[in-house]
């Protein structure tokens, strides 16, 4: 019996989903991107990630959305250790927020946003929009959060979807 690699499971997935369009492990030349990385979070602030912001020139850049995949390996459980989603997109005047020295954006840029909160449990696979602000609740320092996960992202004009991490 083999190992499962989450990271082609998710890929796969895709392949399955969106017959019309290539699903790949982008390159850059000859250097292939790495999808599928192990985490341990003890916390992470309020944040967005899109490529197409923060990785200019590289192939990654084209994209129009972005998504994220976690694989849960290990939960803290209770109120620790949650992902919260606001309903509120990146947008280019958001840079106000930014906090100065440090990772992340003010909570003044989601004040007013709707929010959900997903507590997972191992083996839960959770998708979502990366440039929707996001972050993950403290988890107290021996109780683990692990996960695998990458990002997936969607060029319209290639009809691809990038999967890297």
């Amino acid at each position: 019996m083999g190992l499962a690699d989450p990271a082609s499971l998710v890929l796969q997935l895709f392949v399955a989903m969106f017959p019309d369009r290539s699903c790949l492990i982008p390159s850059e030349g000859e250097r292939t991107y790495f999808n599928g990385i192990v985490r341990n979070i003890g916390r992470s602030p309020l944040h967005n990630d899109f490529a197409k912001r923060d990785f200019d020139g590289w192939r990654i850049s084209r994209i129009d959305q972005q998504l994220a995949w976690n694989i849960y390996l290990a939960v803290p459980g209770g109120d620790a250790g949650r992902t919260v989603i606001y309903k509120k997109s990146w947008t280019e005047l958001d840079e106000a927020h930014k906090r100065q020295n440090a990772m992340g954006y003010e909570y003044s840029v989601v004040e007013d946003a709707e929010r959900t909160t997903f507590e997972p449990v191992v083996g839960d696979l959770l998708i979502f929009r990366t440039t929707n602000y996001h972050e993950v609740t403290q988890t107290a320092i021996d109780h683990l959060r692990i996960s695998i996960g990458g990002f997936i992202g969607i060029d319209d004009r290639a009809r691809e979807l990038l999967f890297w991490s």
